[in-house]
């Protein structure tokens, strides 16, 4: 993939774990399933934005809610298990948390890496740190392009900055329900995900 310069073969690799897929992606991922193992595993990730925060697994949210915390993030994204039926990495890991880092190809996304980083060794190392308040969002659903043409997604629709219901997302989908966006995607391509729909943590 990296050689054609694309995303992927046959299918997100963020999507291939736990499946019983026989492609590229899928083949990966099982090689890497065998290999992985580690007291923390970070999985890195740059995307369409600048914001920077983790994504944790249901699972694995209170045994690392340390870590969490001394990010310096101010969110973080749980998956529960029946979002995506545990086709992540982070969700066939204990210790595991995905961090999206920033904008593709940035100096702020590999500055950000650095940081994480040196957290991660002073936390696995038990050096003293400063935490900070995060607030815990609960992933819902993933919102895609269901249409055979691209849609651009309002401007108005930016990542953690709620949306009420009853506003327009696109030229075709207008909102049922109160949510804060995440991972907001601009041009869509018919099939492309639009953005992922969260709700806040219930205390």
């Amino acid at each position: 993939a990296a050689e054609k310069n694309i995303r992927f073969i046959d299918q997100d690799l963020n999507r291939a774990f736990n499946n019983k897929n026989n492609n590229h992606e899928s083949n990966l991922a099982k090689e890497l399933m065998q290999q992985i193992e580690g007291d923390l595993i970070l999985d890195l990730h740059t995307h369409t934005s600048n914001e920077q925060f983790s994504v944790v697994s249901q699972d694995n949210k209170e045994l690392i809610k340390e870590f969490i915390e001394i990010m310096g993030f101010k969110y973080s994204i749980i998956i529960p298990n029946r979002l995506t039926n545990k086709s992540s990495l982070i969700e066939n890991f204990n210790n595991a948390i995905s961090i999206e880092t920033g904008i593709h190809h940035s100096t702020e996304a590999i500055l950000c890496v650095k940081e994480i980083i040196s957290k991660a060794i002073n936390y696995l190392q038990d050096k003293p740190k400063n935490k900070d308040k995060v607030k815990f969002l609960i992933a819902k659903e993933f919102i895609y392009n269901n249409t055979n043409r691209n849609l651009v997604t309002n401007d108005k629709i930016k990542d953690f900055s709620k949306v009420y219901k009853n506003e327009r997302l696109n030229e075709e989908l207008i909102t049922d329900e109160d949510f804060i966006p995440v991972l907001v995607s601009r041009v869509v391509n018919p099939g492309g995900k639009i953005l992922l729909k969260c709700l806040e943590e219930q205390k």
